[in-house]
């Protein structure tokens, strides 16, 4: 019997306000716009200077620390996650934010930042066919 070897494993941090749905709901388009600009180029730089390299399939975990106001909902930080996974597509990790290039989306519940600063932690794992 043979050990396969672990799936390889990237973790990135980024930094960045987060905003919830809701918080989108009640915002002119143009800010929504702005927010994910900044979470996108930054995501996009991040993964580049942690050197995630390009991956035929992945799964990602995204662990959201928020440091004001009552904790969200688990997957109420999915806005700004979706703009971090397009800043890892714009720097050529996946080629494409589908099903075929990303088997799973896991949201954990938020939780308080220690140092009263916003951040996602995303786990980026190879998935093999």
């Amino acid at each position: 019997m043979t050990d396969s070897p672990a799936p390889r494993q990237w973790t990135i941090t980024c930094p960045g306000r987060l905003w919830t749905h809701n918080a989108e709901r009640n915002r002119h388009w143009a800010w929504r716009a702005a927010m994910v600009a900044d979470w996108r180029r930054d995501a996009f730089w991040i993964a580049m200077a942690a050197r995630v390299p390009h991956l035929e399939r992945c799964a990602l975990t995204f662990d959201i620390l928020q440091a004001r106001g009552r904790l969200a909902d688990t997957g109420a930080h999915e806005p700004p996650a979706k703009a971090l996974l397009d800043g890892l597509v714009d720097a050529g990790v996946i080629d494409d934010d589908s099903g075929r290039q990303v088997a799973t989306i896991t949201f954990r519940a938020p939780h308080r930042s220690p140092d009263a600063i916003d951040r996602i932690i995303v786990t980026i794992s190879e998935v093999t066919p």
